[in-house]
């Protein structure tokens, strides 16, 4: 039996609706996410700035933008995880903007009399301080649709995950 979800806000969105649409997350290295060997290009940093003090105070960066290209398609997603002063939850939140976007640009598409995409993988960050988090979102129309329908996909969407810095003790 499928039921039919109402529809929420990608700020809403939980693991509940993950599993709601199909959608998994798969941690995986840095070199298989990047598609490459990392180069160290800290040949010239001052060894100094590694200690130097950085200020006693805490700051929270806002950081929920995206990356246009013209004013058509949105090519990235930039989330920050909000954990430290709520119970938000970044990783759902961020996938649901992907697929946001993927509407989007198909909208902005259709507008501009252009074909729509089929898919489309969009690259998201979310950020907990200063820790990057990098996904890949791969957006299929069949996803995009369920959402929009409230329904259960019937292909499994993986997401990939890559966390290149462990995180401190809070």
């Amino acid at each position: 039996m499928n039921f039919i979800r109402p529809a929420k806000s990608g700020s809403d969105w939980s693991k509940n609706e993950l599993i709601a649409y199909n959608i998994s997350v798969s941690p995986v290295p840095a070199e298989e996410f990047f598609l490459s060997v990392a180069e160290s290009s800290l040949d010239h940093l001052d060894p100094n700035i590694l200690t130097a003090p950085a200020g006693a105070e805490n700051r929270i960066a806002q950081t929920d933008v995206c990356l246009l290209h013209r004013p058509i398609t949105v090519l990235l997603v930039l989330i920050e995880d909000k954990t430290l002063s709520n119970r938000n939850d970044a990783e759902s939140q961020v996938i649901a903007e992907a697929i946001a976007a993927f509407q989007f640009n198909n909208q902005k598409r259709e507008e501009k009399g252009l074909a729509s995409l089929t898919a489309m993988t969009i690259p998201c960050i979310t950020m907990s301080g200063t820790r990057p988090t990098f996904y890949l979102v791969p957006v299929t129309q069949e996803l995009s649709t369920a959402v929009i329908g409230g329904v259960y996909p019937a292909t499994e969407t993986r997401v990939l995950k890559c966390v290149t810095v462990v995180a401190h003790t809070r």
